[in-house]
C-alpha cells in the first residue's frame, strides 16, 4: 500500500470521526457531552480492537487519529457556540 503522503489515511480517520461525532451530539441531545465523548472514543478503540482480532494491523496511531477528529469537532462546536452566542447578544 503506497500513500502519495505518509499517513494521509490518518486524515481520513480524522474526517470520518468528525463528521460521526456531528451525527452522534445531533441524535442524541438528551445525552450528556461526557457520555458522548465515551462513546465516540470507545469506539474508536474499540474498531482497532476487532481488527487486531480479525488479521489486520492494530494502529495506536489510528485510535490517536480518530480521537482527534472526536476532540476537534468538540472544539470546532463550542467555538461557533461561543460565536453564536456572541453575535445574538451584539444583535440585541
Amino acid at each position: 500500500d503506497t500513500q502519495v503522503l505518509p499517513n494521509s489515511d490518518k486524515s481520513k480517520h480524522i474526517g470520518a470521526f468528525f463528521t460521526l461525532s456531528y451525527f452522534l451530539f445531533e441524535s442524541t441531545i438528551k445525552l450528556q457531552n461526557i457520555y458522548r465523548f465515551l462513546i465516540l472514543i470507545s469506539l474508536a478503540f474499540i474498531i482497532e480492537y476487532v481488527q487486531s482480532m480479525i488479521g489486520r494491523e492494530a494502529s495506536i496511531d489510528d485510535f490517536i487519529a480518530s480521537s482527534f477528529g472526536v476532540l476537534l469537532f468538540i472544539f470546532v462546536k463550542t467555538i461557533m457556540k461561543k460565536l453564536k452566542n456572541t453575535y445574538v447578544v451584539a444583535e440585541k
